[in-house]
């Protein structure tokens, strides 16, 4: 969950503010969004330790759950949701401006097709890297949605899981897991070139 949100804001940064993009990812700021994936969640699992051998450890323990319940599953698949529909839009958007631009450059300057094709190459990296980030969303919301459903039945006592909606879920999970290496290899272009150097090799 966790890696899937800094990875997410990568790319939101990158499509709704390029040029703060620009400055503001520099290679030990990456270093700190990978290492701060794994380190949080990391993080998460420990602090238990700290009251588990407490009087009211029994408390303590459920209120923890129903807060890394809503921290690592409620809200961030919200928020996936929304800032993924916000960069669809802002893509469209820019789409959009794009190809009006490109239209007034055909008019003035018939000649400029060079410029063109740059604008059109840019917005076509926009939009793959959109359409990355949608699919692995929309993907892992749909494999997740069962496990959330599950997670909130069982924890606040609504009802009782069968068996079956159990294997279910692990089934999503382990499908998105095997997912994410088709979307990177077939909707990535940094790894599509990594691939077929490999391959020519």
């Amino acid at each position: 969950m966790v890696n899937l949100c800094m990875l997410t804001l990568d790319r939101y940064i990158a499509i709704v503010k390029p040029f703060i993009y620009v400055l503001m990812m520099s290679k030990s700021r990456v270093v700190a969004f990978i290492s701060a994936a794994w380190i949080v969640p990391f993080t998460f699992c420990f602090i238990p330790f700290a009251f588990i051998y407490s009087e009211h450890h029994l408390t303590a323990m459920r209120d923890y759950t129903y807060f890394l319940v809503f921290a690592l599953e409620f809200l961030p698949v919200f928020i996936l949701i929304l800032a993924t529909g916000h960069m669809i839009f802002i893509a469209r958007k820019h789409a959009r401006e794009v190809a009006s631009v490109a239209a007034q450059l055909q008019d003035n300057q018939p000649t400029a097709e060079g410029g063109n094709a740059a604008l059109l190459q840019q917005e076509n990296r926009r939009r793959s890297s959109v359409l990355f980030i949608a699919a692995i969303v929309f993907f892992f919301v749909f494999c997740y949605s069962v496990t959330i459903a599950l997670t909130f039945c069982s924890i606040f006592e609504l009802c009782t899981v069968p068996r079956a909606l159990a294997l279910v879920k692990k089934l999503l999970l382990v499908a998105n897991s095997a997912f994410n290496p088709y979307a990177y290899g077939f909707l990535k272009h940094d790894v599509k070139r990594e691939v077929k150097k490999l391959l020519r090799i």
